[in-house]
């Protein structure tokens, strides 16, 4: 909706008047509300458009982020999410709605049988909040995500929200990223993932969790036959959880994202991830590594069991420190023919790149074919690329097709 700077008589602005006819008439082009983020929202807006969706039934997806939401606005949120009966998703962002307002969300939950996605990232939640939320999910049988990022849960309400796991069987997907989660925390979500049949997706990033706690989560990892994808970055893993890690993975068949990005396992962890990529018909598709101080020894080894990997199609390596030897390896293990999809390198690697920054990567493409650009700029112009899903297509069939552009010095 585009939001003019004209206000209505009761001060709102117009175009929220306008949304509101729109939500009460049952406007069908109106799927999607996105209010806030770089546009400042009175409050009142909220009551307004929550009461204007009480019997719409078009609308799919509300998305709140930096509005200030007091209990008077949460219980309007609330009310409609208990007459509503198409909404899919609801996300807010940054709306500082504390454990009051997720009180009585969770309540109007009990009735809501169609919200499949839950963001509640950035809201000051505490343990009596995501207590609240447990006690819903584990009856609930529509809701399929659930992110509670970015908020002060404490053990209570990860204690509560493990244990909700046990009985739910609609959740896939669980965000508890930026919560304090330490050791004890995630020792407690073990016995929930793996009795879990439903989870394929736990994030875990920007949390206290060292080995101990990556040793318990990986227990998880040997027996549950459902977990797809897992974040663990920016944690307190080092070598000793690395290798529990990679024990676990020798076991799992099933989890095929693994981010480990922003632990400092070095060269000697990378050594060790090695030998998971370098497994033959394993089912990893994605490991992320950006930020883990891996240098030249930890590239070469991730390099060289490429080119076993059948499987492997995202390896993620920015902001590491190895040089353009490393990075060559990297780019001749292509020659090998396997799957391979998409590498992105250290941006701390040394390079002269600023002359081939184009505007259009295609034609960036084009020089690569041609020979313009030289044999040793090739590796950072593929990294280059492969920030785009388009043109790293592009330039990995350039890879496979012309082996000889790439040879060993």
């Amino acid at each position: 909706m585009d939001s003019t700077n004209t206000v209505s008589s009761d001060g709102l602005p117009s175009y929220i008047r306008t949304l509101q006819r729109g939500l009460q008439s049952n406007d069908p082009d109106i799927e999607k509300i996105h209010l806030g983020q770089n546009t400042r929202v009175d409050p009142r807006a909220i009551i307004t458009i929550a009461s204007a969706l009480h019997k719409n039934t078009h609308l799919l997806e509300l998305r709140l982020s930096r509005i200030h939401v007091s209990t008077k606005e949460s219980a309007a949120i609330a009310s409609m999410l208990e007459r509503n009966k198409t909404l899919e998703n609801m996300e807010l962002h940054d709306t500082n709605i504390g454990d009051v307002g997720v009180v009585a969300i969770a309540k109007a939950l009990e009735t809501n049988t169609t919200l499949t996605q839950l963001v509640l990232d950035s809201n000051a939640i505490g343990p009596i909040g995501a207590s609240s939320l447990a006690t819903v999910i584990q009856n609930n049988k529509s809701i399929e995500k659930l992110d509670l990022g970015s908020n002060r849960i404490g053990y209570e309400g990860v204690d509560a929200i493990a244990k909700s796991l046990q009985k739910n069987t609609t959740l896939t997907f669980l965000c508890l990223r930026h919560n304090q989660v330490g050791d004890t925390e995630a020792s407690v979500l073990v016995n929930a993932v793996q009795k879990s049949h439903s989870v394929i997706g736990l994030d875990l990033s920007f949390n206290q969790i060292g080995d101990i706690g990556a040793m318990a989560l990986v227990t998880a990892l040997t027996s549950n036959r459902t977990l797809r994808k897992l974040w663990l970055a920016y944690n307190c893993i080092s070598k000793v959880g690395i290798d529990a890690i990679v024990n676990a993975l020798d076991k799992n068949s099933t989890l095929k994202f693994l981010s480990l990005s922003g632990n400092a396992i070095g060269d000697v962890g990378a050594l060790a991830l090695a030998k998971v990529i370098q497994k033959k018909n394993g089912t990893l598709q994605a490991l992320w590594l950006d930020d883990c101080h891996i240098g030249h020894v930890g590239a070469m080894a991730l390099a060289t069991a490429l080119q076993r990997n059948d499987t492997l199609e995202t390896l993620s390596l920015w902001e590491n420190s190895f040089g353009e030897e490393s990075s060559q390896a990297f780019v001749n293990s292509f020659r090998c023919g396997y799957c391979v999809a998409r590498i992105s390198f250290s941006s701390r690697q040394p390079h002269q790149m600023d002359d081939y920054r184009e505007k259009n990567q295609n034609q960036l493409v084009q020089k690569a074919i041609t020979g313009d650009i030289p044999n040793s700029l090739l590796p950072q112009v593929l990294a280059y690329l492969s920030r785009n899903d388009e043109n790293a297509t592009k330039m990995f069939t350039i890879l496979r097709e012309k082996p000889e552009l790439f040879k060993k010095s």
